[in-house]
């Protein structure tokens, strides 16, 4: 997917403002995955039909578990962008090189899909992505999924940019029925591979809990409860949108079928409940957090075990319903 930078390229951007029409602030989302919010706002900006939740289902992050250092929400390990060329056909991707001038080329090419009412997905250096909506000579108006602002100025020093290309759907209307079938059906089989990923995840959390003083009031453990409780949050939105995924799915189809995406869903649903179980008070967050005896800690790592549990009955039934279409051996 990603193309090579070449020289040479005249941007003769001066002070030229590009704007996309009817622009509205993207309000604030609270989306965890930056990379699927970029892609699905950009998708929206430039006219197409495309949901956070969808998007996240599609490419698989809803089945993730971003598990980084020290509790950390890392998408990255997660390898959030694997399934992007698969998914998104029409989307060109560019990386800044380090032996090609990269300003101008990013430039140029924003100013080419602006000029078409195209939004465009951007990368900064911390990882993050965001949407650009604009630009006003050489600098990027961009939209951000924590902003109320219909735009951001920033400088052109993204690490990484990917364009949507010509639109997905046929300007005449949605994408036929058996393509959203057989989109979906890749979708389930992505779902189970990425669950199975999940589940050593899942392992891998609960033996981190054996260490000593896993967390309490100190500065580095509280940061790693800290840490724990973002990652937590991040997963059940993940679920939430696959259960909203497999949902839509249902509505797309029928018979055995139709239902055994539902049962999915509610799956799906039934792990953000037992997730819900370790969001910690207000209150235990504001006076730091000190559960250092064992039987806190065992009664941590059962809970998790269980939620462990609910991703493994997920994803029994997403086979269950590919056994009901006739796709699986």
């Amino acid at each position: 997917m990603p193309r090579r930078l070449f020289d040479g390229l005249d941007d003769g951007l001066d002070e030229e403002i590009l704007l996309l029409d009817n622009l509205t602030p993207p309000g604030a989302s609270g989306a965890r995955c930056s990379l699927y919010w970029a892609l699905a706002r950009a998708l929206q900006l430039s006219g197409e039909n495309a949901s956070y939740a969808r998007l996240m289902g599609l490419g698989g992050a809803a089945f993730m578990l971003p598990l980084g250092p020290d509790l950390t929400v890392d998408w990255a390990a997660a390898d959030v962008e694997r399934h992007l060329p698969e998914v998104f056909e029409t989307l060109d991707s560019w990386a800044a090189h380090e032996e090609q001038p990269w300003e101008p080329v990013l430039l140029s090419l924003c100013q080419e899909e602006l000029r078409a009412q195209r939004a465009l997905a951007g990368q900064e250096a911390d990882g993050g992505w965001l949407a650009i909506v604009g630009l006003k000579g050489r600098e990027l108006l961009v939209q951000r999924p924590d902003s109320r602002q219909p735009y951001e100025r920033l400088a052109p020093q993204l690490e990484a940019l990917i364009s949507l290309g010509e639109p997905v759907a046929p300007p005449a209307g949605p994408p036929s029925e058996l393509r959203v079938l057989a989109d979906g059906l890749e979708a389930l089989w992505r779902a189970m591979e990425l669950l199975r990923e999940s589940q050593e995840h899942w392992e891998a959390w609960g033996r981190g809990l054996g260490t000593d003083e896993p967390y309490g009031p100190e500065r580095e453990q509280l940061a790693r409860f800290m840490n724990e409780q973002q990652l937590i949050a991040t997963v059940i939105e993940a679920r939430e949108c696959a259960a909203l995924f497999l949902e839509e799915l249902a509505s797309q189809t029928d018979f055995e079928f139709a239902e055994a995406l539902d049962a999915a869903a509610g799956a799906a649903w039934n792990v953000t409940t037992a997730l819900e179980q370790l969001v910690a008070s207000p209150e235990v967050i504001q006076v730091a957090h000190g559960p250092e005896d064992d039987a806190w800690v065992e009664r941590h790592r059962d809970a998790l075990a269980g939620v462990s549990q609910g991703d493994d009955r997920l994803l029994v039934a997403i086979h269950d319903a590919l056994d009901y279409a006739g796709d699986v051996d």
